[in-house]
């Protein structure tokens, strides 16, 4: 740093002259013209990632419940429902992502459900009230909730 003309004292960085496109500008302006829309587009980039991750979560967990026909839904209902009888609610609320508390059980989901829908293969279930959840019996989350039919 040098003192300047004016007493004050300037970097330099404001001392040095480039010349970009025939136009003679200081160091110091032409990083402020960089750095002001590089910022914006990373915040932008970072915003859009965010958004695209949310979007995927929602849609992986809306996946896997439309994976099931109401056909196939029924069929699994009509093979459990016999077997189980069904929990009152208590303080457990049946929603998809809902973890299931330790104190209920998890069945083993019969192999006979497994035939009706290979991609329910190693789940577990609860039975509660009148809908059946279908649960990953590692995290205990539910992943896919229906009705519990009776066969006729």
């Amino acid at each position: 740093m040098s003192p300047s003309s004016g007493g004050g004292v300037r970097s330099d960085a404001a001392r040095n002259k480039t010349a970009v496109a025939g136009f003679e500008t200081s160091d110091e302006t032409l990083v402020a013209n960089v750095e002001v829309p590089m910022r914006r587009l990373l915040t932008v980039v970072a915003i859009l990632q965010l958004a695209v991750s949310g979007v995927a979560a929602q849609s992986q967990s809306a996946t896997k419940a439309e994976t099931l026909s109401l056909e196939q839904k029924t069929k699994i209902s009509q093979v459990i429902s016999p077997r189980s009888a069904p929990l009152a609610s208590r303080n457990f609320s049946v929603a998809v992502d809902a973890v299931v508390p330790a104190d209920i059980q998890v069945h083993s989901l019969p192999p006979e459900a497994e035939q009706v829908a290979r991609q329910v293969r190693g789940f577990g279930y609860v039975v509660v009230q009148e809908q059946i959840a279908l649960v990953d019996p590692h995290t205990r989350k539910v992943e896919i909730v229906f009705p519990r039919w009776l066969e006729p």
